[in-house]
């Protein structure tokens, strides 16, 4: 026999396997690759291991609609409880989308919002507008 190495070295791939319940392929796998010459390695994941998806965000209470006078596109607050309690959320939106040509207002409750609600946005935006609009008032 004849032992010849050559100066390029030659550089190996690193795989990783995910072991997961219930499957068991990794021994083939790790073995075709390690064939190769792949550097292989593998971990086991367990039920639970992995973290839980976050919780939904909370459904909105209320969506008011702005209408304006000259036609211009309607826009939009999604209203929650917790903007009524701490204006500086809804503040914001607010004063983003305002102008004094608002025609009508409509307040859509939707109907797991909690009582009050629908007084609380309307206080909200007879502070806020300070000329008569039309309020419409629905529940779904």
């Amino acid at each position: 026999t004849c032992n010849v190495s050559s100066k390029i070295k030659i550089a190996k791939p690193r795989v990783f396997i995910p072991v997961f319940p219930g499957t068991n392929c990794e021994y083939d796998l790790t073995k075709a690759f390690e064939d190769a010459g792949a550097i292989v390695n593998t971990s086991v994941f367990k039920n639970g291991d992995a973290l839980p998806p976050p919780p939904p965000p909370p459904s909105p209470d209320a969506y008011v609609a702005f209408n304006y006078k000259n036609g211009g596109k309607e826009q939009g607050l999604i209203v929650y409880e917790r903007y009524l309690k701490n204006t500086n959320e809804i503040d914001k939106r607010f004063n983003s989308i305002y102008n004094d040509d608002i025609s009508s207002v409509t307040i859509t409750v939707y109907k797991k919002a909690p009582d009050g609600m629908l007084d609380g946005v309307e206080k909200y935006l007879k502070d806020k507008i300070k000329y008569d609009v039309e309020y419409i008032v629905k529940r779904e």
